[in-house]
């Protein structure tokens, strides 16, 4: 029995100013010990490493404000952390949650946690010549679509219904804003007729280029005018939120999609790019959740402008680096680039925006003036209207999905800059009448085709030893969404990130960790719009180790405590290795537990690369401890439990 040391580590987030800047499905954290590095934890801790900073000029005893994602509910626990739940946000499976600083540290050593984010984590607001350069004069003329029967959510801060291009008895709806939902304030009012405001006049402008009717002027009219709004407030009057703040307003959306018939949503925000964006966070994990709820949602690419000019890398934040979302960046009125607005890729290669739309000079309706207009630039601008779009080709035909609609207006869209898709315009500028062309039978309608996996090497019956480098080629038309690869059937491990100079995604496989003999390797590639593709490759593994030990047995049992006060926070380890002393990775192990108070429960997990199953029982009370080993399966191998040199232990804390 070896007992072990225990060891801690903090972290952070940030975010941007000029589009509404905010940051943050759930990917979960495997079991074992299998490590997946993102970009915004470098130290592998779990924390946000711009939430480092911030977390270290606070006192031990300090409460915290915070958003942990997790792949299993973490409710249990909290009360043991002192915590209390502010949030829920089922869609991506993550809780804002207030704890004292000292046990933050506790909480994400918990192997089910996937990210700690600052709920505190400020955000802020980003900012009729526009129409002609993406064909809406032109769609106007050849088809009748207004908008009619769909609805736009826009979240931002919020909508003055007062103005008269949004208030009630249009040419077009009795009500035209239906719903009106206030995460700052929580004056919420979801009764006709609405009663929304706006303190700030960022979301009305914004709400007006999407759906404005035009009846103060016409040539400032939005582009889906006939469309009806749903407002949710998630920045104050000074343009600024929280991350907690702006997830709870996309959570809303999604619980109220049906209620409500959103099919469109706006939202002009963006972090600040001071790291890569890998789409990862909670925003853009939400994001995602979002247009997997078939709400087309469109996003801004945010206004930091040429990255080479600022950071020396890509200005794209987040939400715009979600994998799904619609993200947006903004042309002037004769189709180039307006020099504000962010490039890609994305933290992990991804080409974005997607499409571009005017965002420079956009004039529309000011807020609590009435009838009055104001001009405003930015990809908050170039948002809206192509969200406005979107309302059209959704009334076009009804049946388009949130990804038909992405993939048309990128299909449609006229190719600027390089040729072919590139990190200035995406795929070009979205045009109107070229996308409802499609959807009304007026062209060909985009195939999305799925993408295309193959393992370049080993090559099948290969006998490979050591680290060996695993190569995946993979394709799509429309963008390669995630690369995988698991070695028998074990946890998935994401190499999305890991390109080498050949174009080839790669794993770098320690062979050692493996028992000598046949083994699978297998590969899993998904694009944007959900479909997969596989191959898989049977290798031999020779590392001199003899022949295969077909069975296992438990090799060790383990522990290691932290203590404070009257508790302990408690881990068990378990290995398991074969008939010749190889680590077995993807053994599920099964042990039983009893208490001090003689009470017993029983748990399993699964073995890493290293053959170690780890338990983590976080705060436990001090007494004495027995441990037991009542199970391990696997699909290659037996369990020989007269082999064990351990199976069970007992021990005091």
């Amino acid at each position: 029995m070896k007992k072990r040391g225990y060891k801690y580590l903090a972290c952070s987030f940030a975010f941007l100013f000029l589009t509404v800047a905010i940051a943050g499905l759930v990917v979960a954290q495997p079991k074992g010990t299998t490590i997946v590095t993102h970009s915004w934890d470098q130290n592998g801790n779990k924390i946000v490493d711009e939430f480092e900073p911030k977390l270290a000029e606070l006192k031990q005893n300090e409460r915290v404000s915070v958003i942990v994602t997790a792949s299993q509910s973490l409710e249990d626990m909290l009360p043991m952390l002192d915590a209390d739940i502010r949030y829920r946000y089922d869609a991506i499976g993550a809780l804002s949650i207030e704890l004292p600083r000292r046990n933050l540290d506790i909480l994400s050593t918990s192997q089910d946690v996937f990210r700690i984010s600052d709920a505190h984590l400020e955000v802020q607001a980003t900012l009729d010549s526009g129409l002609p350069i993406v064909q809406v004069p032109e769609a106007y003329q050849s088809y009748n679509y207004r908008g009619e029967g769909i609805v736009i959510a826009v979240l931002d801060t919020g909508i003055d219904n007062t103005h008269v291009d949004l208030d009630d008895n249009d040419a077009y709806n009795a009500y035209k804003v239906i719903a009106f939902r206030d995460v700052v304030n929580g004056q919420d009012d979801f009764s006709t007729p609405v009663v929304a405001y706006d303190d700030n006049g960022h979301g009305t402008h914004c709400s007006s280029i999407a759906a404005g009717s035009g009846e103060g002027d016409s040539r400032y009219r939005g582009v889906a005018y006939a469309a009806q709004l749903v407002g949710v407030k998630v920045l104050d009057a000074d343009g600024g939120g929280t991350l907690e703040g702006v997830l709870a307003g996309m959570q809303w959306i999604i619980d109220y999609r049906t209620t409500y018939s959103i099919d469109i949503a706006s939202m002009s925000l963006s972090t600040n790019p001071s790291s890569s964006c890998d789409g990862t966070d909670e925003i853009c994990l939400m994001a995602d959740s979002i247009m997997e709820n078939d709400i087309a949602l469109f996003v801004a690419a945010g206004n930091h402008g040429h990255p080479e000019r600022l950071y020396g890398y890509n200005t794209i934040g987040c939400p715009s680096a979600s994998r799904y979302a619609i993200t947006v960046g903004s042309v002037n009125d004769d189709g180039t680039h307006s020099s504000f607005s962010n490039e890609g890729p994305t933290g992990d290669g991804r080409i974005k925006p997607e499409i571009c739309a005017a965002g420079s000079s956009i004039t529309a309706a000011e807020a609590n003036s009435g009838s009055g207009y104001v001009t405003y630039s930015g990809t908050s601008m170039a948002t809206p209207m192509a969200a406005g779009i979107g309302a059209l080709l959704r009334q076009a035909d009804s049946s388009l999905s949130s990804f038909n609609v992405k993939e048309v207006l990128k299909s449609t869209a006229m190719d600027m800059g390089e040729t072919g898709e590139d990190n200035t315009y995406g795929w070009g500028i979205a045009q109107a009448k070229a996308a409802l062309d499609y959807v009304t039978g007026g062209g060909t309608e985009p195939t999305d085709n799925p993408p295309t996996a193959s393992i370049y090497a080993p090559t099948e019956g290969e006998t490979v030893s050591g680290t060996y480098r695993v190569k995946v080629s993979a394709s799509d038309d429309n963008g390669v969404s995630t690369v995988e690869v698991n070695i028998d059937g074990g946890n998935w491990i994401d190499i999305t990130n890991n390109v080498d100079s050949d174009g080839y995604y790669y794993y770098d496989w320690d062979t050692t960790g493996v028992a000598d003999g046949a083994h699978t390797i297998n590969a899993r590639v998904t694009d944007s719009a959900g479909q997969t593709a596989s191959d898989s490759v049977g290798v031999t593994v020779n590392n001199g180790g003899g022949s295969t030990g077909d069975t296992m047995h438990v090799a060790d049992i383990s522990y290691s405590a932290v203590y404070r006060g009257p508790n302990a926070w408690l881990t068990i380890e378990v290995t398991i290795v074969d008939s010749n002393g190889n680590s077995v990775s993807g053994a599920d192990v099964t042990i039983s537990l009893e208490y001090p108070d003689g009470s017993i429960s029983t748990y399993t997990a699964t073995t890493g690369s290293s053959g170690v199953a780890i338990f983590d029982f976080g705060k436990s009370p001090k007494g004495t401890y027995t441990v037991s080993v009542t199970g391990v399966s696997h699909s290659s191998y037996t369990y020989d439990e007269t082999a064990n040199v351990e199976t069970s232990e007992t021990f005091t804390i």
